[in-house]
């Protein structure tokens, strides 16, 4: 008896330890990266090449669907335990060089070769299939994906994949996928500026209806379905009527993945095209991500958006002297510009002039204007000018315009605060205290 236990722990090892993943990548570069992921985003294995030829150390994956992320592409993989598989493809044209050998192959050729009708021309993934297959009416659509859904199950009925388990993994799988193509028939009308219908019926979306849409298993076990709804979710955010109702459909999602998932779906949408929705989305995404890492780069990405507009306001944005003269920030060409931001209610920022003129005097050898801009209501300007007149060291201007609009712009959450600018009205930092000892390194920094 103890010998057989023995002989059956040998066997169940080796099964659990003989999963093995090998990498040939062809046209990259040492130190390039690339990740294995859970279908959540989840980093499982992030790696740095050192070699063109290696073996993913440490693979122990239970069986399932993984995503191979390089840059902006994206593989789906589908990995057992006793899979011995090699993972080839080309850095320079990813999607239509993968090749697969050893345990596994077969599985995953396969789902390489489902990828393909999302490939454009130049082998680079989209959202959607090509243009003409959303050509004309519902009824029509719905013909062409009925066709293709019968391609794919004939593939899987075909006896070609022997492995069973997968087969019924996939057919659960594919049928979140025709879902969600139901789902982004709109989106793909949009997308090639398809004006033929209008919205999809309620007849076309009722199987929609009998899809659960927060299911933490479905959602970290099938493709289709993650996207899918994701998909939704999002589309119900897009639809709220207001920042409100936005906040209440993310705060409903109980599935924390599935969130993130939302969430990085509204980063997608982030576009100077749409600075309005840009920022309600970077809110919320602000206010409901657990990672600090995301909402950093989200913030990246909405200062990069929002600071395009500001580098126009350099000869938009208007302002007076204390004469009663109008002044635009682009009057004081090649110079760096440090806003510092007040208002003469503010008793801290009046204390802090003496600070500016320090700066002033420490930098006025460098290329480099202090201008304390004031946000003052314009009924406020008698207020205001007799403050400005008793500190005329540095540049003293009252904004004219907009306060909302002025502080939106620049992202000023608190004043005093600085603002520092390029010649051209770039942000290079809005967040500078003038009494800082970091601000004044900045500064040192700037001009080495």
């Amino acid at each position: 008896m103890k010998r057989l236990i023995t002989c059956f722990l040998v066997i169940s090892a080796s099964v659990v330890f003989g999963q093995k993943i090998t990498f040939n990548i062809e046209n990259d570069s040492i130190g390039s990266k690339f990740s294995l992921r859970t279908l959540s985003n989840k980093v499982l294995h992030d790696v740095e090449l050192k070699e063109f030829n290696f073996d993913l150390p440490d693979t122990n994956l239970e069986e399932g669907y993984y995503l191979l992320k390089k840059g902006e592409n994206e593989a789906l993989l589908y990995i057992r335990p006793e899979d011995e598989l090699t993972i080839n493809f080309d850095a320079q044209q990813f999607h239509n060089s993968l090749v697969f050998t050893g345990g596994g192959a077969d599985i995953n050729t396969y789902l390489a070769n489902r990828n393909k009708v999302f490939l454009d021309e130049d082998g680079e993934q989209r959202d959607f299939y090509k243009e003409n297959f959303y050509e004309g009416n519902e009824q029509a659509y719905l013909r062409k994906i009925d066709g293709h859904y019968k391609e794919l199950y004939g593939v899987l009925f075909s006896g070609t994949l022997e492995d069973e388990d997968f087969v019924n993994e996939e057919m659960k799988n594919l049928q979140y996928g025709y879902s969600l193509d139901l789902l982004k028939y709109e989106y793909a009308k949009e997308h090639y500026k398809i004006n033929d219908s209008i919205r999809p019926s309620k007849s076309f979306l009722e199987p929609l209806s009998r899809v659960h849409f927060d299911n933490e298993q479905l959602f970290n076990k099938y493709y289709e379905y993650t996207k899918l709804s994701i998909l939704k979710w999002r589309n119900d955010i897009e639809n709220a009527d207001n920042f409100g109702y936005k906040q209440d459909i993310i705060s409903s999602i109980r599935t924390e993945s599935m969130k993130e998932g939302v969430l990085e779906s509204l980063y997608q949408l982030m576009s100077r095209d749409t600075p309005e929705l840009t920022k309600e989305y970077f809110d919320l995404i602000k206010a409901n991500s657990i990672s600090n890492e995301f909402i950093a780069r989200a913030k990246n990405k909405y200062n990069r958006i929002r600071f395009v507009d500001a580098e126009k306001n350099i000869s938009k944005f208007k302002f007076i002297n204390d004469n009663g003269e109008g002044v635009k920030l682009s009057d004081y060409k090649d110079n760096y510009i440090f806003m510092n931001v007040w208002a003469s209610w503010c008793k801290p920022c009046v204390k802090d002039f003496k600070e500016v003129e320090k700066l002033n005097d420490e930098y006025h050898d460098k290329n480099i204007l202090f201008i304390n801009v004031s946000v003052d209501k314009k009924e406020n300007f008698e207020q205001w000018a007799a403050i400005a007149k008793e500190h005329k060291e540095a540049v003293q201007l009252l904004y004219q315009g907009s306060k909302v609009k002025f502080v939106n712009t620049y992202d000023i959450s608190a004043i005093p605060t600085g603002v520092l600018l390029t010649a051209e009205g770039k942000v290079i930092d809005n967040t500078l205290k003038v009494k800082s000892k970091k601000t004044r390194k900045f500064l040192d920094s700037l001009f080495e």
